[in-house]
């Protein structure tokens, strides 16, 4: 965390898929370990829509988990949306309310579309860092 810019009227998150472990909280820069990150982005490509624990589980252990997936895997799934729920609350400095838990279901982030945004393709391909990510 550190990193400013100037809120205005920016999303609650943004993400750029170029910097991972990055993300926007209005004006606030967060960084997040990459399981955070990843849990955050598969939410994020569909705000207010829940992604099942076995996606959640599919997109963050691709490779599986040697021991048994219902157990390591809730526990893990439930570790890493705490953690993700820290970061936002650090960021915020405030309690948020964005990931919800659908029991034995999923997650949902309980944000509109205009809310979020992810930026795919950004002056990050031409090996430039965006402007608005740039640390100070």
């Amino acid at each position: 965390m550190g990193a400013r810019r100037k809120a205005g009227n920016a999303p609650a998150i943004t993400i750029n898929l170029n910097w991972p472990d990055e993300i926007w909280v209005y004006d606030i820069l967060v960084k997040l370990q990459p399981k955070q990150w990843d849990l955050l982005v598969l939410m994020a490509s569909r705000p207010g829509k829940y992604c099942s624990y076995d996606e959640i589980y599919e997109t963050l252990w691709p490779k599986g988990i040697t021991e048994d997936k219902y157990t390591v895997g809730d526990n893990q799934i439930s570790y890493q949306k705490t953690m993700l729920l820290k970061q936002l609350v650090k960021a915020r400095r405030e309690s948020v309310n964005w990931l919800v838990t659908i029991p034995k279901r999923g997650f949902v982030l309980d944000l509109d579309e205009s809310q979020v945004l992810i930026l795919r393709d950004t002056p990050a391909h031409r090996g430039e860092r965006p402007q608005h990510n740039r640390k100070t």
